[in-house]
Order: C-alpha cells, then sequence, then structure tokens
C-alpha cells in the first residue's frame, strides 16, 4: 500500500475506468505517503459514474470523468464530466483523452486500472513503464 501511495505522489494524475469505480469505489488518495495526491481520472464511455462514488466526494479535486462526447451530463458531487471523441470500438479515444490531459497540465499519469484500461493503455502503445 505504501509503495502504491509513494507512486501516486509523484504523478499528476492518476486514472481508471469505470470498471474499477463500480467495483471498488476507490479514493486514488495518497493516505501512506507524504505528498500531493493526484488529479483523480476516470474512463467512462457510457457515463455510468455514480454520484455517490468517494471520487465525486472529495474535497481537495474535483474528479475528471472522460466520456465520449455526447454523453454529457451533470453529476452530483465533486466531478467534471469531459466530452471527448470516441474510437472505432465505442470507447474514449485515448490519444484524444491523453492530449486533453496534456493541456489541462497533466504530464505524469499513472493508469492504475483496472485489467481492460490497462490492456488499452498498452495495446495502443501508450504506456512509457509498468509495475
Amino acid at each position: 500500500m505504501r509503495l502504491t501511495h509513494q507512486l501516486r505522489s509523484l504523478h499528476d494524475g492518476i486514472l481508471v475506468g469505470i470498471g474499477t469505480v463500480l467495483t471498488d469505489d476507490p479514493q486514488l488518495t495518497v493516505r501512506e505517503w507524504p505528498g500531493h495526491s493526484p488529479q483523480p481520472i476516470v474512463l467512462d464511455s457510457s457515463l455510468r459514474m455514480p454520484s455517490s462514488a468517494r471520487l465525486c466526494r472529495r474535497n481537495d479535486k474535483r474528479c475528471w470523468v472522460l466520456t465520449r462526447a455526447g454523453h454529457d451530463r451533470q453529476l452530483a458531487g465533486q466531478a467534471d464530466v469531459i466530452g471527448l471523441p470516441g474510437d472505432p470500438t465505442g470507447r474514449v479515444d485515448l490519444f484524444a483523452a491523453l492530449q486533453w490531459l496534456k493541456q489541462q497540465g497533466v504530464r505524469h499519469l499513472m493508469v492504475e486500472g483496472g485489467a481492460e484500461v490497462i490492456t488499452a493503455f498498452l495495446k495502443a502503445g501508450l504506456a512509457d513503464a509498468w509495475c
């Protein structure tokens, strides 16, 4: 747990898929290590993000929910919904997502999960390192 939190503290943003949010309801903060918590980011192509998720109830940072353009709606709590282009499979285009994140100042992104999101980044050649 301490290693995970240390790794989180080294990144500007931390990204998970909606499956991780629905299954684990993570906080994505740095609690077991000194440092700043990264910007929480959720990939959610169908906008299933529950406003009751802990990521929507943080006081330090608003969660960014990246969805496909046209799926925009408001979420209660501390979340901003960002509509981005979709890819041919109907998911959020990862290249567009990374470009948008870079424009927001996210230079170091930790992709924490789940398996589908990590696999998508690896298949697209968008991972610099993994552990």
